[in-house]
């Protein structure tokens, strides 16, 4: 009686009878039940390309967690240069920034706080990263505070806040509102 295998098995030559010798004519070494023995060539491929795979993934992960490290220090906020001033129109918006925490959607919250001894600079602190923002003077009266080195804007209007990515064009975070928005 033949026997029929599939050819993902890695069994080659199972396709013929077995006698009372049990080989089945394969190149591998045979068992009793007369099929070749999985430790063949098929099988060390396998699973060379199995440890290679696992071993590769592991480099990967690896790789990428030390990128997202240096992304992180990188996205530190750094003080604003002692150099520069505010002019009086940014003293003037920086009156009117809501400071404290903010409630956001998707059960976010970010925290604008003030600069001691550096008047009109703020920080935002969203998860990890913390934001040196300074307020930028607006025709409409709403609120910008900008962080020009990494590029983000939070906007404040008197219903809600937001955080904008400027350099990509897309809100970060949306429906931000501190308990003086909450209020109107």
């Amino acid at each position: 009686m033949k026997r029929i295998e599939p050819s993902w098995l890695g069994r080659t030559g199972s396709t013929g009878s077995t006698g009372s010798t049990g080989s089945t004519g394969s190149t591998g070494s045979t068992r009793g039940n007369g099929h070749a023995d999985q430790t063949g060539r098929t099988g060390h491929a396998v699973r060379a390309a199995i440890l290679v795979a696992t071993l590769a993934g592991v480099a990967l992960g690896a790789l990428a967690a030390e990128q997202k490290a240096q992304a992180r220090k990188k996205m530190e906020a750094v003080p604003a240069p002692a150099g520069k001033s505010l002019t009086e129109a940014q003293l003037e918006a920086a009156n009117n920034v809501f400071t404290g925490e903010a409630s956001c959607e998707l059960g976010q919250k970010v925290i604008v706080a003030a600069v001691p001894g550096k008047p009109g600079h703020f920080t935002l602190r969203l998860r990890l990263v913390t934001y040196s923002l300074v307020p930028e003077p607006t025709a409409t009266g709403a609120v910008r505070l900008e962080d020009h080195r990494l590029g983000y804007t939070w906007l404040q209007i008197p219903a809600k806040s937001m955080l904008m990515n400027s350099r990509l064009g897309h809100r970060v975070l949306d429906e931000c509102r501190m308990p003086q928005q909450k209020a109107s």
